[in-house]
Order: C-alpha cells, then sequence, then structure tokens
C-alpha cells in the first residue's frame, strides 16, 4: 500500500485530495507533473484516518468505496478552499469538485484520446469523481485531523455502457509527457481539441455526435476564427495526406462530409441513420472519421512547442508540396483489371475466433459464405478495380497447433481452406471478385514475415506494375500479434503510401496499432455466425 500523504510532503498550509476514476484501470502508478495517479486499492486510506475518532455510517461507507477506484492525488492549498469544515465531515461543496475537474481532466482526456473510439462507447471512462449515487465525492485531508468529504451533483447523467477503459501500457501517457519540454501555443490549442475529442466519445446520439466531430474539424482548421469548410479542410488536410492523389482524395471526401452530410443534418432535418442506412456504413464513417481526426491531433502533438503562427507556415509548405500539378495519366490506356486493395489473413486467427464464439453464444454452427461477406464488407475496399486478393495463411503444422475444444472441427475448416485455393468469388453490391490464396506459412517464417512480403512486393493496377510504396492503396489485415503490428508500424515509418484497415482485437486488448482504422474480430465474426446487434 501506498502512503499518500509521504508520496507528496504535505505542508501545514497545504490540502491532499483525492479523487476516485470510475471505470478506469491502469496497471502501475504513473506521476505526471504534479499528480499521482494510483491504481485501484492500493493506497492507504486508513492512515488519513489514524487521528479522526467520530465518523458516521455515510463516511465510513464513503472511506471503504474511494479506495475500489483508480486515485488522482495531488496538491492544493489551503486558501483555495473554505477553512471553516469540521474536522471530519461530509460537505455538499461543488467549488470542490470543481477544483478536482480541472486538475484532472487534461489526463484523462489524453487517455481518452488514445484508447478510446467514437463508435464504442464501452471503454469511455467514468467521469472525475462519479461514484456515490451519480454523485461526485473527492476526499480532502489536512493535517493532521481533518479528513473530509465533498459531495457534489455535477453531472445529469452517468456513464454506464460497457467496463469502462483498461490501460495494460502506459507508454503512449509518458512518452507524451516526457517529450513536452516546451509549452508552446499549440499545446493549449491541443488541450483544447482534446477537451473538444472528449465530448464527441460522451455524446450517445450519433447524428449529434456527428456535428461535433465536424465542429472539431472546423476548430483544427483555425481555432481562433470561423472559416468556410471549402477553406478551412484545406488546413487541416495536410496533416493527414501523403500525396496528391490523397490530397485530392480527402478535398472531395470532406466536401460529402460537408455540403452532403452536414448540409442533410443541418438545414433538412436528417439523421444520419437516414443519410446512412446500412449500419456498417454508419461505423465505417465513424472509424474513418476519427482516424482523420487522430492523424491530425497526433501531428499537433508533436509540434506543441511551436506558435499557431508557425504551424500555419508549416501547413501552407505542405500543402504547396501536397498540391504541385502532376502529370496525369491516360485514361484511355489504362484497365484495372486488378483493385489495388488486398486482404491478408491469420487463419488460425480467425478459426479460433470463431469456435470461441460459437462456444460464447451457444450456436450450433455456420456459413462460411457469411463469414466471406462480413470479411468483404468489414475491411470496406472502395478502390478501382474488379480483382480483389484475399491471402489466407494457415499455420506451418495446422495439427499441433490445434488445442482446446472442437479439434476436428477446426481440422476440417483448416483442409477447406486449402482447398478453396485459386476459388473466385463475386461480391454482394457490385461486379468486383474476391480471388483467393490459401497457403500454409513456410517452416521458418511468421504469419507476421507473411505480410512483410506482401507488403514488399510489385502489385499490379491494370497493365502497369507498382512497388508498394504507391502500389496498393488500402491493405486489409485480419490478424493480432506483436510481430504484426511491428511490421505494420515499420512499413508506416519507412513511408509506405498505404491505408490500412484492420480486423482485431477491441482497444484495450489489441496488440495491433491502435490508431489505425479496425473493426472488432468479435463483432465481425459474431455478426456472421448469425449474433443480432443487440445480443453483442
Amino acid at each position: 500500500m501506498y502512503s499518500a500523504i509521504s508520496q507528496v510532503n504535505l505542508q501545514n498550509d497545504e490540502c491532499l485530495m483525492l479523487v476516485p476514476i470510475p471505470r478506469f484501470h491502469i496497471p502501475e502508478v504513473i506521476t505526471i507533473n504534479d499528480i499521482t495517479l494510483y491504481p485501484k486499492e492500493t493506497v492507504n486510506i486508513d492512515e488519513l484516518f489514524s487521528n479522526i475518532f467520530h465518523a458516521d455510517d455515510e463516511q465510513n461507507l464513503l472511506k471503504d468505496k474511494i479506495n475500489s477506484y483508480v486515485l488522482g492525488c495531488f496538491k492544493i492549498k489551503t486558501s483555495e478552499i473554505d477553512e471553516t469544515y469540521l474536522p471530519i465531515s461530509v460537505e455538499y461543496d461543488p467549488k470542490i469538485i470543481d477544483i478536482a475537474t480541472k486538475k484532472l481532466e487534461p489526463i484523462l482526456n489524453l487517455f481518452r484520446f488514445y484508447y478510446c473510439d467514437y463508435f464504442y462507447p464501452h471503454s469511455v471512462p467514468g467521469r472525475v469523481g462519479q461514484i456515490y449515487n451519480s454523485k461526485s465525492v473527492v476526499l480532502i485531508f489536512c493535517h493532521p485531523v481533518i479528513c473530509k468529504f465533498a459531495i457534489h451533483n455535477k453531472y445529469s447523467t452517468e456513464i454506464v455502457i460497457g467496463n469502462g477503459l483498461k490501460v495494460r501500457d502506459l507508454s503512449k501517457i509518458k512518452s507524451y509527457y516526457s517529450n513536452i519540454n516546451t509549452i508552446g501555443e499549440v499545446y493549449h490549442i491541443v488541450n483544447n481539441a482534446l477537451r473538444l475529442n472528449y465530448q464527441i466519445l460522451e455524446q450517445d446520439n450519433l447524428t449529434a455526435k456527428f456535428i461535433q466531430i465536424m465542429t472539431l474539424f472546423d476548430f483544427l482548421a483555425n481555432p481562433y476564427k470561423f472559416e468556410v469548410f471549402q477553406d478551412a479542410k484545406k488546413k487541416f488536410i495536410p496533416h493527414i495526406a501523403n500525396n496528391n492523389q490523397e490530397y485530392l482524395f480527402l478535398v472531395d471526401r470532406f466536401m460529402k462530409f460537408s455540403k452532403d452530410y452536414r448540409s442533410d443534418v443541418v438545414h433538412n432535418g436528417k439523421h444520419i441513420t437516414e443519410i446512412l442506412n446500412e449500419l456498417i456504413d454508419i461505423e465505417s464513417l465513424f472509424i474513418e472519421l476519427q482516424n482523420y481526426i487522430s492523424k491530425i491531433i497526433s501531428e499537433l502533438i508533436s509540434l506543441s512547442h511551436i506558435s499557431w503562427n508557425e504551424l500555419e507556415t508549416i501547413r501552407y509548405n505542405k500543402r504547396q508540396n501536397l498540391t504541385k500539378k502532376t502529370k496525369k495519366p491516360d485514361k484511355n490506356n489504362l484497365t484495372f483489371d486488378f483493385s489495388r486493395s488486398i486482404a491478408i489473413i491469420d487463419v488460425k486467427y480467425l478459426v479460433d475466433k470463431l469456435f470461441y464464439l460459437l462456444e460464447f453464444y451457444k450456436k450450433d454452427g455456420y456459413n462460411m459464405e457469411l463469414i466471406f461477406k462480413s470479411l468483404i464488407q468489414n475491411f470496406r475496399f472502395n478502390s478501382k478495380g474488379t480483382v480483389i486478393h484475399f491471402y489466407f495463411y494457415l499455420p506451418n503444422n495446422y495439427y499441433q497447433s490445434i488445442d482446446g475444444l472442437y479439434r476436428n472441427e477446426k481440422l476440417e475448416l483448416y483442409k477447406w481452406f486449402l482447398s478453396i485455393n485459386g476459388n473466385k468469388q463475386e461480391t454482394t453490391k457490385d461486379t468486383r471478385i474476391i480471388e483467393i490464396h490459401t497457403a500454409q506459412i513456410k517452416k521458418n517464417l511468421s504469419f507476421a514475415e507473411c505480410v512483410k512480403i506482401k507488403l514488399m512486393e510489385y502489385c499490379q493496377d491494370g497493365n502497369r506494375y507498382f512497388i508498394n510504396k504507391s502500389g496498393y492503396n488500402v491493405v486489409g489485415i485480419f490478424a493480432d500479434d506483436k510481430m504484426t503490428s511491428s511490421v505494420i508500424e515499420n512499413a508506416i515509418i519507412e513511408g509506405i503510401n498505404t491505408d490500412f484497415i484492420l480486423i482485431r482485437e477491441f482497444n484495450i486488448n489489441s496488440q495491433m496499432p491502435g490508431k489505425l482504422r479496425y473493426r472488432p474480430s468479435d463483432y465481425v465474426m459474431a455478426e456472421a455466425i448469425g449474433v443480432q446487434r443487440h445480443e453483442l
């Protein structure tokens, strides 16, 4: 157990504040500036009450309850709060709650940015202090005998969906604060952007959420004044695009978001669910928008030390490079027999996930045609071309790789995958064809190395060939392991001009890169075996 008092070296004119954070789990103690976050049940609360002899039932209840959450601890001057409190009391004081919120929210907003998703609210942590009948609670200790709880009904609602945020690795948070050596104008703008990002995460109405996202784009374009979106988008797109093709694509894409979607919502009173009828299309939209927001804010974080004028100069120079005119190819001499999109699937991961969910949801069987259809839909390939290659990689020795229930069924499914090598399957919504390639991984290779080989090879686009740095537009990967994650991250660092779409574990359990577009593999496979949306 940690002694919160000795950790902060409390002076006579100071108070210690301990603030519980619900729906939030961290693996270790972390100190950020003058705030320390303790994992649940690691602070010696009894030490604070050692000189207190009279406590009623409510105070004892709060004392026991508060330590079952992550605790944010920091000092404040006693002059900041009312000094007339009884030695132990429960005070209904909004001022204390506001102090705690203002202190801790910027840190929590960073956790929310790195680890939470717009479309999946299950991992959003609770609000600061909100643990007691929807009210917020703060424990205040003033040496030696004043120990009091401040309570206030600050929020009208409480977050209840899912289990909250469980962070396994704090390296992203530590890296952020270790790299902020100089605080510039952009740093404060980033903090405001993270606050707006948090409001998006908490919004439970999809239409309102979409409008808030578009407002955040407006803010990231110019935090000081409103600009028409036609001009605003040109300021933040350089943070997202890597080349002229991507820049032009994003200009058109954001025009659709604004002119079509936002106009329909604001001026015609439509819901986003009316504009996009299919749930998977709505989900894909929010994942795409969050991917863009993440790229912009991440780059602003790296530039936190500079002024806004300096950032404007950087944006201008980037835009100039991205909009340089290039000779357009003669479309009459091009055919698009092959799409510049591929899918790479770890069959062991797919098979294990399939049979795990069959057992979990007590389903009797599965239809591989529906599973293929689900993969096609969830990878969301939108590039030109009639043929998309799907690469299914099986373990080198799948007999030895299978354990647990359904061993015989898994063996049969592995054999079936090998039997469909070279098959072609038409998609349901257009004229594209899925060309299936299946193979066992060679003895001395891993799935990750197979992915690396595919990313390095040439790809065909009609009668032209490209190395992949200007080849595959989209690579979909169904996998979740550290080695594959490293391959993807290294490819991005080396400048690969590819948009990755992952089907992987949900954020808090995944080993894959966190800020790439993805769909949870549990959801994809569960839907494919007939689990209804409300059962997920």
